[in-house]
């Protein structure tokens, strides 16, 4: 437990704001107040008046977050400021945490499964391990966050941001990305059967050694995906754009690529291929 004393001074020598001021002297009417700092005042704060909170921690007057292992069950966190908090290992099922900042935040290993991330900001989050099983994660920012190995199977990412993301072996079996952007995204052996991927933006994306069986890819952007041995196999792929995509060694029996924009050498084609009119050809015949 850490001691934390501060004062009207404290917050004029910092240069604290107008309404910074009014909300310290309705809590210190004497000008100056010590508390026991536990979690739950991070967490209070935070949710509370999250603008401020953040402006405290930089300029040092109270400590940064600390809610490793805290049980923040079903808790409402919406809109709260825990950008760059430490949420390590964390018991977040079923929280509110829509709109909240968690930017940079360290998540690793925590567990948010069911939990509310709708329009949250997740920028460089490390999520890394983190149980986010049946979560709604639509139009957050995870650009350039750390989901390697997490667990996203059933996830709602509609719209999401996860362009530079590291989904390295995570489960997003079943979840749905669509129109979700994920350019330059790393997924390389992500388990992603079944997800919906229509309309999504993978231009450049890492998809190597992925399984894809299933996937609905359906007018999905993957001009220049890497997907070399990746499992195609049934996937839905009308439409989409694979112009100049990797798929040397990649499974694409039984997928369906009507109207698919043709990859420009045929030779790093694997089966039967349908070209932008639908029409069937065998790589490497050089017949319709």
């Amino acid at each position: 437990m850490i001691s934390v004393t501060l004062s009207r001074a404290d917050l004029v020598r910092a240069r604290a704001c107008s309404a910074g001021l009014a909300l310290f002297d309705q809590w210190a009417p004497s000008g100056s107040l010590s508390v026991a700092w536990t979690p739950l005042h991070s967490i209070w704060l935070a949710a509370w008046q999250g603008s401020f909170a953040a402006w405290l921690v930089g300029a040092g007057l109270i400590p940064r977050a600390d809610l490793s292992h805290a049980d923040l069950s079903r808790a409402d966190l919406s809109r709260a400021d825990l950008s760059g908090a430490n949420l390590c290992h964390a018991n977040m099922r079923g929280a509110d945490m829509s709109g909240a900042d968690l930017c940079h935040a360290n998540m690793r290993g925590a567990d948010m499964s069911g939990a509310d991330l709708s329009r949250a900001d997740m920028r460089g989050a490390d999520m890394s391990g983190a149980n986010l099983s049946g979560a709604k994660l639509s139009r957050a920012d995870l650009s350039h966050a750390d989901l390697s190995g997490a667990n996203l199977r059933g996830a709602n990412m509609r719209y999401a941001d996860l362009r530079g993301a590291d989904l390295c072996h995570a489960d997003l079996s079943g979840a749905d990305m669509s129109d979700a952007n994920m350019r330059y995204a790393d997924m390389c052996d992500a388990n992603m059967r079944y997800a919906n991927l229509s309309g999504a933006h993978m231009r450049y994306a890492d998809l190597s050694g992925a399984d894809m069986r299933g996937a609905d890819m359906s007018g999905a952007d993957l001009s220049g995906a890497d997907m070399y041995e990746a499992d195609l196999s049934r996937a839905n792929m009308y439409e989409a754009d694979l112009s100049h995509a990797d798929l040397s060694g990649a499974d694409m029996s039984g997928a369906d690529l009507r109207g698919a924009v043709k990859y420009t050498t045929d030779a790093a084609l694997p089966g039967r291929w349908a070209d932008k009119e639908g029409r069937s050809r065998c790589v490497g015949s050089g017949g319709t």
